[in-house]
């Protein structure tokens, strides 16, 4: 958790705004609360990075707003547990298994891949899968991070064997498509979940990724979350470290496609957000917060007697419904 730098803004609303965050971080390191709740000065330092980190100046303008509105701590308190838990979780999410492939790799013949290389080429990725194979084509058949080569590609595709027998210093690994802003935005909203237990959910999400991180919805709705602008080829390690915000991808790397009308690079909108959300909860402090419901979850949450596990049960059951839907 690190403290709130000075106000970086001379004068206006941004100003404003992050003057009221850092009157209330002043007031919340007087206050004391259980380990099991979020303090009140790790919501403070939430709000206040959600303003100086934000993806967009459009970002930083509508939620600026919404900390002006707020008349008292408790408002600012509820208004950083709701953006937390709302638009931050859904990146943070417990992880599924990723969809295994619908073939086997080795036992495809060289012209039967030629074949699907070509029909994925023209064709807009419906499914994980699909997408997956489009931005290993992409991508070079290597994770975009650590530069190593895809150990199906290795198999099956006689140009990738030639490049690795010749160059003996490089390696291989197994690889996924990671989702840049992940698949769970969508539960509950479109296709099969539409109707579910919490469609409002999903909706309050779309709601802050438009406005704070200039997303617009039908950009990812249903089958587009699988977009090309919205995967990146990543070694397993790496993505587990990107889908639990440990890792962003640095502004440095360049990504580049042979073909960019029909191959797309990732968004730099959609980095940005997924990088903001890096930044916000670790430099707050809401990252051990949340890491500790995840392992809690998985061992079994246990409620204290004094009712200070409220918010962690709250954030736990929003989890709940987005896995079962």
């Amino acid at each position: 958790m690190t403290q709130l730098p000075s106000n970086p803004y001379p004068v206006g609303l941004w100003c404003n705004a992050y003057k009221v965050c850092l009157d209330f971080e002043c007031r919340s390191t007087l206050q004391t609360a259980p380990a099991s709740t979020l303090s009140p000065l790790i919501l403070s330092r939430f709000l206040g990075y959600m303003i100086l980190e934000a993806p967009a100046d459009c970002g930083r303008t509508y939620f600026s707003n919404k900390v002006i509105a707020c008349t008292n701590n408790m408002a600012l308190q509820d208004l950083a547990k709701f953006y937390m838990n709302d638009f931050v979780r859904c990146f943070r999410s417990a992880k599924g298994r990723t969809p295994a492939t619908s073939y086997d790799p080795l036992k495809q013949s060289f012209d039967e891949e030629q074949e699907t290389l070509e029909y994925l080429l023209y064709e807009a990725p419906q499914n994980h899968q699909t997408a997956k194979k489009k931005a290993l084509i992409r991508d070079g058949h290597r994770c975009i991070l650590t530069g190593l080569y895809d150990m199906f590609s290795d198999h099956r595709l006689p140009e990738i064997r030639a490049i690795l027998d010749n160059n003996p210093q490089l390696s291989v690994t197994g690889t996924r498509a990671a989702h840049i802003l992940p698949e769970s935005t969508n539960k509950g909203i479109s296709g099969e979940n539409a109707g579910s237990a919490k469609p409002e959910s999903a909706a309050s999400v779309w709601t802050i990724m438009d406005r704070y991180g200039d997303v617009a919805p039908d950009e990812l709705n249903g089958s587009h979350i699988h977009r090309l602008e919205n995967i990146i080829t990543m070694d397993i390690a790496m993505h587990d470290l990107f889908d639990t915000l440990l890792l962003r991808i640095p502004q440095f790397i360049t990504l580049t496609s042979p073909d960019v009308t029909n191959l797309p690079v990732p968004s730099p909108r959609y980095l940005r957000l997924h990088a903001s959300c890096c930044c916000i909860i670790h430099l707050s402090g809401a990252g051990e917060y949340i890491d500790k419901i995840f392992r809690d979850m998985n061992e079994g949450l246990v409620l204290a007697a004094d009712g200070s596990s409220a918010d962690a049960l709250a954030f736990a059951l929003e989890e709940a419904i987005i896995s079962v839907h």
